[in-house]
């Protein structure tokens, strides 16, 4: 159900208030990306967050993968400003945002 500036029910400014009412446990699931990326990579050089929302797992692998890159990608333009917002405060050379992209069906 699409409302507004997302492809989520929520509007982009209201997302991270209201994320667990629609992913529950959504912490426990950036915790586990985590572990399974240190675990089969270590610390990668580069790493690509599609979809990445508000950037809250970014800004959650930030401080444990020290030497990565960080690219961010998402089809909602409201959704990457709250990224940027976000993530603003952050080291600027490891944080990337590329233009907001869609696919197939989400026009």
């Amino acid at each position: 159900m699409k409302r507004g500036d997302n492809e989520t029910p929520f509007l982009a400014s209201q997302y991270d208030d209201q994320v667990e009412r629609t992913i529950p446990y959504i912490a426990k699931f950036h915790e586990e990306v985590l572990h399974l990326v240190r675990a089969a990579l270590g610390d990668p050089e580069r790493w690509l967050d599609t979809g990445c929302g508000t950037g809250t797992l970014v800004m959650k692998a930030l401080a444990g993968f020290p030497v990565t890159q960080f690219f961010l990608a998402d089809p909602s333009v409201a959704m990457m400003e709250q990224a940027r917002m976000k993530l603003k405060t952050n080291d600027a050379s490891r944080v990337h945002f590329l233009p907001p992209a869609s696919f197939p069906g989400s026009e």
